[in-house]
């Protein structure tokens, strides 16, 4: 595939799914992998590496799909468009 029609078939998806805007957003993602890293130094720490690597995907993962529906959830509901003018009925 062409990367136009990549791109107007994530655009379509994103259209079609307002959720999914907020599982691709880089601030979602960065703060996911930026708590499965520090739970992961402090497993390795602890325990070792075998079950930093394992929390560190189960943070990850879990991070990302939480940090998604947190904000999904935030967004302002849609509200109908009027698009008469202020005076005609």
């Amino acid at each position: 595939m062409r990367r136009e029609e990549l791109n107007q078939r994530l655009e379509t998806a994103v259209r079609e799914r307002p959720a999914l805007w907020h599982v691709l957003d880089l601030q979602v993602i960065t703060r996911a992998v930026i708590a499965a890293f520090i739970a992961a130094v402090v497993v390795w720490l602890l325990i070792g590496p075998a079950a930093a690597a394992v929390v560190l995907l189960l943070v990850y993962f879990g991070g990302w799909a939480l940090l998604a529906r947190l904000s999904y959830d935030k967004r302002r509901e849609t509200q109908p468009v009027d698009t008469r003018p202020a005076g005609a009925s």
